[in-house]
């Protein structure tokens, strides 16, 4: 039983780590070639970067989100609505919900622990490794917030107005409110540490409060 745990634990790594290579790889290939965004485009790959930015491993969100925003921004993109029609700010709304600390608003299981003091009885490799997976979650959350700050920012709302109906559901509203309880949380430390962060979620609850 141990060997067949094992056996499964190191193929959803390797499956991880070929998500996140492949990830790499598409983002090389788009930045600057308008023939493989649209060969991207006719091939399904925003529905594809979708479901990536749902897996739940926050290595992998990171990138997918950081491509989805690149994709989506570029300067007179007509991928704005592909990304937007494809479920961007409701993906990025549930990664940023499914980033935060347990039993914050429905925080996921990769938020790590914010305002938390860790447990003395804790070794230090467990310590570490609940410190790499709190700066990952971060990282998740931030990209979150850029995705979708960037689309309000640079979205047509006459042109796509389901841009209007996504910012204004319930997913991205409670994923929100739950980041904001989160950061109430923090420690003045970890405030300044996530200060960027904090400051996405305010420009978003005051562009959509």
């Amino acid at each position: 039983l141990h060997d067949s745990t094992s056996a499964a634990a190191a193929l959803a790594e390797k499956l991880v780590q070929c998500r996140i290579k492949a990830l790499l790889a598409l983002s090389c290939l788009l930045r600057g070639s308008k023939r493989a965004q649209e060969a991207f485009q006719l091939g399904g790959g925003f529905a594809l970067l979708r479901d990536c930015l749902r897996v739940d491993h926050p290595k992998v969100r990171t990138k997918a989100l950081v491509l989805a925003r690149h994709l989506i921004t570029l300067s007179h993109s007509p991928y704005m609505q592909a990304g937007v029609e494809a479920g961007y700010i409701l993906s990025a709304a549930a990664a940023l919900a499914g980033s935060l600390p347990a039993g914050v608003g429905g925080g996921g299981s990769g938020g790590g622990s914010l305002g938390s003091g860790g447990g003395g009885d804790d070794d230090a490799s467990d310590e570490a490794a609940l410190e790499v997976a709190a700066a990952a979650a971060g990282q998740v959350r931030e990209a979150s917030l850029h995705l979708m700050l960037d689309i309000a920012r640079c979205v047509d709302f006459e042109a796509v107005p389901s841009a209007v109906d996504h910012f204004r559901s319930e997913v991205v509203v409670r994923a929100l409110a739950a980041a904001g309880a989160a950061h109430h949380a923090m420690s003045d430390d970890e405030k300044h540490a996530h200060r960027d962060e904090i400051e996405l979620r305010a420009e978003m609850v005051q562009m959509f409060g």
